[in-house]
């Protein structure tokens, strides 16, 4: 839908995904125009303006593998009035906790449930009296309160992926390691190996915690993979450092002498170029803020997810260990692709079942 709708108005047929990103191309480039005609600045944290739009052209541009968009996008979206990279002390999380004997709940630290935090581009802010509660987005993350739906499914990293940072980064502190608590042992709450503290509620008793859709981080991250793509190394290491000098203190001596850009792994795997080490850091990095799929599907190179690693068992479900057809899935998996709404289909007399995205039957 291209048009304003009404009662009357009629779907559209089903276009290409070339005829879909031409029309996204298009809007993008109109609003960024409509914003550097005005010159008006936007009153709130939660309104679109000319960066946080450079960014989502970025993002595009990404999926669109247009390198030399990108990195122009990035370049822009990072010249953010008054918005600047997490330090390492800004971006240091301490771990909430709650006293089962006592039922008190002990905030935590974090810099990302607040629009506030220096690196906040576009986000939404929550206050009291309009929060979700148990349908929060904190309610599904913050295992500390023992209360709500994350105390009962804890959102836990990999293990796999907590082994590739140091302990010299900072980001560490973001997750429990393995704290002798698995699946097994655990009853409930953030008692649980690599369970998650990035996210944490603001003031539980309140309800409060905002919703970050977009960070400075990420522009740099786009501008490395895309400098990196370009063969830029240099240029490419320079933007990686501005975020990896402010969360490990030694991120110099890993980065090390790595060069090209050619992907070498995909979920998992040893890092051998400069683009592999940018991709592993944007991992880590927007953990639970961006969408992993859409990384997965650009990067074409599919998933696996080992049930042991190291000898340890992985934190995945243990269909892992009882189904191998879990363990890998190819760049071209067509579970990845969302399926049209069945009532579009009932509805739209220009889309037909014929049109349906191919789907597993389970």
């Amino acid at each position: 839908y291209t048009e304003p709708t009404n009662a009357s108005s009629k779907g559209g047929k089903r276009n290409s995904v070339k005829e879909v990103y031409a029309q996204i191309d298009k809007d993008l480039e109109t609003a960024l125009s409509l914003f550097e005609q005005c010159g008006v600045k936007r009153k709130h944290i939660s309104n679109l303006d000319l960066y946080s739009t450079s960014l989502l052209q970025a993002r595009v541009a990404l999926v669109e593998n247009d390198w030399g968009k990108a990195v122009e996008a990035a370049k822009r979206a990072i010249s953010t009035p008054n918005a600047s990279l997490l330090s390492r002390t800004e971006a240091t999380v301490t771990k909430g906790t709650f006293d089962d004997s006592t039922t008190e709940w002990t905030t935590g630290k974090t810099p990302f449930n607040s629009v506030s935090s220096s690196s906040v581009m576009w986000g939404a802010e929550i206050i009291s009296d309009q929060s979700t509660v148990f349908a929060s987005f904190f309610s599904n993350m913050d295992a500390c309160t023992n209360v709500y739906y994350a105390a009962e499914a804890p959102k836990c990293i990999s293990n796999w992926l907590y082994a590739q940072i140091p302990d010299s980064d900072i980001r560490k502190g973001w997750w429990n390691g393995n704290i002798g608590v698995s699946a097994k042992e655990w009853k409930y709450g953030a008692n649980i190996d690599y369970n998650q503290f990035k996210f944490q509620w603001a003031d539980q008793k309140s309800y409060k915690g905002d919703y970050i859709f977009m960070r400075l981080e990420e522009a740099y991250l786009i501008l490395a993979e895309a400098l990196c793509r370009q063969g830029n190394d240099n240029e490419a290491k320079s933007a990686l450092g501005e975020i990896m000098s402010r969360r490990d203190s030694n991120w110099s001596s890993t980065l090390g002498t790595l060069s090209g850009n050619e992907q070498t792994f995909g979920t998992t795997g040893t890092v051998k170029t400069l683009l592999d080490e940018i991709l592993l850091q944007r991992r880590i990095e927007l953990w639970g803020e961006t969408g992993r799929i859409f990384d997965i599907l650009r990067l074409a190179k599919g998933w696996t997810r080992y049930w042991v690693v190291n000898g340890e068992e992985s934190n995945h479900t243990n269909y892992l260990s009882k189904y191998p057809e879990y363990l890998n899935f190819p760049a071209d998996y067509i579970e990845c692709i969302l399926m049209i709404p069945q009532v579009e289909i009932d509805n739209n007399p220009n889309i037909n079942p014929e049109d349906q995205n191919p789907y597993v039957q389970n």
